[in-house]
């Protein structure tokens, strides 16, 4: 699987420090340098989320990630506690 098509899309604006990106059901949300998403990975881990956390470097380029199943969030979570999630996470970090 070629790596664009699992990589979640960095919002259009590099100098943009906080706001929403992703889905309604795979929301996303960006705080400064700091990108948290969710994202359908069935293939990987059936029973939950799959995460992304980006590290964005001034230039809004990709500078680190750590990316794979989100053991703290299932699949059947509803979606404001989906929403919350990536929040807190992208702030907190």
């Amino acid at each position: 699987m070629p790596i664009e098509s699992t990589s979640p899309q960095l919002p259009s604006d590099p100098l943009a420090t906080d706001g929403w990106i992703g889905t309604p059901e795979f929301p996303g949300y960006r705080a400064n340098n700091v990108v948290v998403r969710l994202d359908h990975e069935p293939q990987v881990d059936p029973e939950h989320l799959y995460f992304h956390l980006l590290l964005l470097d001034a230039n809004g380029q990709l500078q680190d990630n750590h990316s794979g199943p989100c053991l703290a969030l299932a699949r059947h979570q509803s979606l404001p506690e989906r929403i919350r999630f990536v929040r807190v996470v992208a702030e907190l970090v």
